[in-house]
């Protein structure tokens, strides 16, 4: 006989799913905040590119780094109910 999920094993592991990710906004992983003035967003760049060349200038002890400038207020958009930078 081959093992065919049923829907009530499918419900089960579903619920066994959900109980072991928490996707709630406690989970700081999935819900972080920039905060101001102690974290840098990376706008363009893949993480490897951008790892390595944060070492590479680790052993010079300089890096460059070019900020944007803050949008002005009408350029925000709307996600989720709430004006966000864009």
């Amino acid at each position: 006989m081959p093992n065919i999920p049923t829907p009530e094993l499918n419900a089960t592991l579903k619920q066994l799913r959900e109980r072991l990710l928490d996707l709630t906004v406690r989970n700081r992983l999935i819900n972080f905040k920039n905060p101001p003035g102690k974290s840098l967003q990376f706008v363009k760049g893949t993480p490897s590119v951008l790892y390595s060349a944060l070492f590479e200038s680790a052993a010079r002890n300089s890096k460059n780094i070019i900020c944007l400038q803050e949008p002005k207020r009408n350029q925000w958009v709307e996600q989720n109910r709430r004006l966000q930078r864009p």
